[in-house]
């Protein structure tokens, strides 16, 4: 009976915390509807360009017929698109640039601890041996990256992103390019890294940049950005700043 009891525990105590989970994601929605309360239409397609979100589509499907048809996009469309994409700091970072007054929120956004106990466990050394390996392939990629050097320049930014893919390939054979990932493409891709090329770009392709970097960190353990003939130093410098304050995994290199 002893067994019998833990075992009815277990199954009890499981059932509680995936009852506080999700519990805990419609507290943190709600937080995040809070946030857009003080949005209009004109900053919810700003934020949405920001972060290189694709608008909601105006077509709905008809349950019974399966046919599309065509609505006008609310405003309540662009805050479940927003929600569903954004973290709640991502909102707040956006608001503060753009001087949109913030809501106090009545609960905090950080999301809470569930377990009463978490039991830490050590990699095994299987995995901690992939995780070296991908660290030295990273280093590697990234060397191979900074010493190349194009035969000369060019017009189109396709034309960097080619040469570099052939020069990648000569050390990494499963260089693949062009692949798609959350409505958007990675340049090129070696395993788990993703390549971003850039030419010349202005402060509207950076934020469309930083919008892709934030939808491909759920395909990528890091993901490296390639910027050709820059603009001028300040542009290169909020690139920095933003992924460092966005917390994501990236490298930019400057040609």
């Amino acid at each position: 009976m002893g067994i019998l009891n833990q075992i009815g525990k277990s199954i009890k105590k499981a059932g509680e915390n995936v009852a506080k989970g999700i519990e805990e994601k419609q507290r943190i929605k709600q937080n995040k509807r809070q946030l857009l309360g003080k949005f209009g239409m004109k900053e919810l397609q700003g934020i949405c360009r920001f972060y290189g979100i694709k608008e909601p589509s105006p077509f709905r499907n008809d349950i019974i017929t399966g046919k599309k048809y065509k609505v006008d996009v609310t405003r309540d469309d662009y805050i479940d698109k927003v929600v569903k994409e954004l973290e709640a700091d991502q909102i707040k970072n956006y608001a503060q640039r753009y001087r949109i007054p913030l809501p106090e929120l009545k609960q905090p956004i950080e999301p809470l601890v569930i377990s009463e106990k978490l039991e830490i466990v050590e990699k095994s050394e299987p995995e901690q041996e992939a995780t070296n390996l991908d660290t030295e392939k990273l280093k590697s990629i990234i060397k191979v990256i900074r010493e190349f050097q194009p035969r000369k320049i060019f017009d189109k930014e396709s034309e960097y992103e080619n040469t570099l893919a052939v020069r990648l390939e000569t050390f990494f054979p499963e260089v693949e390019t062009q692949i798609p990932y959350a409505n958007s493409r990675i340049d090129i891709k070696i395993g788990n890294f993703g390549i971003e090329v850039k030419n010349h770009p202005d402060q509207n392709e950076i934020n469309r940049l930083i919008g892709q970097l934030i939808s491909f960190k759920r395909f990528f353990k890091h993901v490296v950005v390639v910027i050709f003939n820059p603009r001028d130093t300040q542009i290169t410098s909020y690139l920095k700043t933003q992924l460092k304050e966005l917390g994501l995994a990236a490298t930019v290199i400057v040609k």
